[in-house]
């Protein structure tokens, strides 16, 4: 019995209050079955144009008041994005004595909805501004402001750099010109051009990027400098020694699938879905001889290509020391090499040419096949007459067939 007083007090007293609501704002008496089956939501908040402040339930318009603020800044369309729904930051009630709506006290409670939680943000409301959601940049880097005030209705709080930096930071480029990667969002003039693609919850990457579009050098190769971030001097990690490599002395130019895993399109997993500095994943030449390279954000160690397996005096460079000393003569395998019969007396003081043909001596290499994976014997300027891979034996003019 003490229930159903109690309801029915509580009931009455919605139903007054209601009453009164209406009767003061749109001076009409309404029924109980008028307030207790859906009434528009502008009858207690909001206007003929949406349901969202100004007016507050009290009918008040000043947005200094935390009952306004910004609805009206994000209920119509912004200069970079579409308007956004009641349901981003609020349970939308179907019905007005749904739990949740009228059953509790001022302020209305902050829910926030999908937007709000795209790419792992974790959105806090704390009476006066939002923090860590997604539609102010918590997912970005370099913005200006990503908790902005909720009664802050100037139109700073969303200018352009407040909720990412102009462009992001790294491992974003930083080429300002948006238009290149970004041509279905906005014009060559960086202007909005598609609001629908702008603070959607995906990076809508389309246009005619290029690698050199984000790092390299067009008309050269795709290697920096530049990185991504712009820089030249190769003490930085993400320049170091590309373009040794690119531009080799002792071999072939060494490809960008040697050390990476090159992507057949910008929005590949692993290109630019990760942070800097770029991974390593070792190619073919690398692992040549059974090898297992390894990469320490310093040096390389354990790589074929740089004469693990044979007694150089430096196998494991520092990627950002490019004076030449990590690739001269004797820093891969010792001159001669520790390997086989190299160092037997008969051998002492024989040029490599004898071996290994013409362009080999000991300061010099014939770039076409060194650092190839493939042990090259014989052929024209040597004195091998016959080679056998498998058996490792040869048959020179200065002695007889021995196995090597």
């Amino acid at each position: 019995m003490l229930k159903r007083v109690v309801l029915t007090k509580l009931l009455l007293f919605a139903v007054i209050t209601m009453q009164s609501c209406l009767q003061s704002n749109i001076g009409v008496t309404p029924t109980d079955s008028d307030i207790l089956q859906s009434p528009a939501c502008a009858t207690c908040h909001g206007s003929s144009e949406n349901a969202a402040p100004p007016n507050d339930t009290q009918g008040r318009t000043d947005p200094s008041l935390i009952s306004i603020g910004a609805h009206q800044a994000h209920l119509v369309e912004g200069p970079y994005r579409i308007a956004l729904a009641c349901n981003d930051c609020h349970l939308v009630p179907t019905s007005i004595d749904a739990v949740g709506h009228i059953d509790s006290d001022l302020p209305a409670e902050v829910i926030f909805g999908e937007l709000a939680n795209i790419r792992g943000a974790n959105p806090e409301w704390n009476g006066n501004s939002c923090s860590d959601v997604y539609c102010h940049g918590s997912a970005l880097s370099g913005g200006s402001n990503n908790t902005p005030v909720w009664n802050m209705v100037d139109g700073s709080q969303a200018a352009c750099g407040t909720c990412h930096g102009l462009p992001p930071g790294p491992p974003h480029t930083t080429d300002t010109d948006c238009h290149t990667c970004h041509a279905e969002v906005v014009n060559d003039r960086n202007e909005i051009i598609n609001k629908t693609l702008h603070i959607n919850g995906e990076v809508n990457v389309t246009g005619g990027q290029t690698c050199t579009s984000c790092h390299g050098t067009m008309g050269v190769n795709n290697a920096p400098p530049f990185d991504t971030s712009g820089n030249t001097a190769t003490s930085f990690r993400g320049v170091g020694a590309h373009q040794a490599h690119m531009n080799a002395s002792i071999s072939n130019n060494i490809s960008c699938v040697e050390c990476h895993l090159v992507p057949s399109q910008i929005t590949d997993a692993g290109h630019i879905d990760t942070g800097l500095p770029a991974e390593i994943s070792f190619g073919q030449l690398a692992k040549t001889g059974n090898q297992t390279p390894q990469w320490n954000n310093t040096t390389c160690a354990n790589v074929y290509c740089h004469g693990s397996f044979s007694g150089g005096k430096d196998f494991e460079p520092n990627w950002t020391v490019v004076n030449g000393s990590q690739a001269a003569c004797g820093t891969c395998h010792n001159r001669p090499p520790n390997t086989g019969r190299h160092n037997d007396d008969e051998h002492g003081g024989m040029p490599c040419s004898y071996c290994h043909g013409s362009g080999y001596s000991n300061t010099a290499v014939r770039v076409a096949d060194h650092i190839n994976g493939v042990k090259d014997v014989g052929g024209a300027g040597s004195r091998i007459q016959s080679w056998n891979a498998g058996t490792k034996s040869c048959d020179p003019t200065c002695h007889g067939s021995k196995r090597w």
